[in-house]
């Protein structure tokens, strides 16, 4: 089966709701993004470390805003390729709107457009900082096209196949496995033996996910593809 990646509309961007319904076989409307975003979470803590593309936040002034779209801090003196920031976040951590954080759907050199109303509008003046929440993409994984000044983030495909098997296996096991205070340890039994372990994030993966993650691991414990 070839999965062909859709325009993602997960927190990390990483995996599509189309993707997964194609990986499991099902109807797309009964995936939900609280566990796409459950399952992008388990496969960054089990990573480890990586080289983001966006390795730390970008914080200043919005300058002007109209509905959707923010001006970015004319103070900062960048002008960033188009799509610099997409599926990035942008969170409004100063002034009017304080507190909310939006997923950037879009950006052009000196503007982000987010991806739906803000609940209290940000004015110019509130203080913002943007960041990558994923630890995808990486450094490698960017391509920069000089023609039109424009980023492309690709997601590697054993990626995006590891958060479809991730899904699969939160669905299986049950939501609650993943998020309850039970399911911090796990209990085995040996003879006449019994223990109790704290959970890790390697034993809340699914194997066919270790599977399709280990075979691409340097020593390092970095992942290649």
């Amino acid at each position: 089966m070839s999965i062909t990646a859709t325009n993602p509309t997960s927190r990390r961007a990483y995996v599509s709701s189309a993707e997964i319904a194609e990986y499991m076989g099902v109807d797309v409307s009964t995936i939900t993004d609280t566990l796409i975003e459950q399952s992008e979470q388990a496969i960054d803590d089990f990573l480890g470390f990586t080289e983001r593309y966006i390795e730390r936040s970008v914080t200043g002034m919005i300058s002007a805003i109209s509905s959707l779209v923010v001006s970015l801090d004319t103070l900062d003196g960048t002008a960033y390729y188009a799509d610099y920031f997409k599926n990035c976040e942008i969170e409004i951590v100063g002034g009017t709107g304080a507190g909310q954080r939006k997923r950037i759907a879009s950006s052009t050199s000196t503007t982000v457009t987010v991806d739906g109303a803000w609940s209290t509008a940000p004015i110019v003046g509130s203080y913002y900082s943007i960041v990558q929440v994923g630890k995808y993409p990486r450094i490698q994984d960017i391509v920069i096209d000089a023609r039109t000044n424009t980023v492309y983030k690709l997601i590697p495909e054993a990626l995006r196949r590891a958060c479809c098997a991730q899904y699969q296996y939160i669905v299986q096991m049950g939501s609650a496995y993943f998020t309850s205070n039970s399911s911090e340890y796990t209990s085995e039994t040996i003879g006449d033996y019994s223990y109790s372990k704290n959970k890790t994030p390697n034993s809340l993966m699914a194997p066919k996910v270790k599977t399709i993650l280990n075979s691409l691991r340097r020593r390092s414990g970095q992942i290649v593809v």
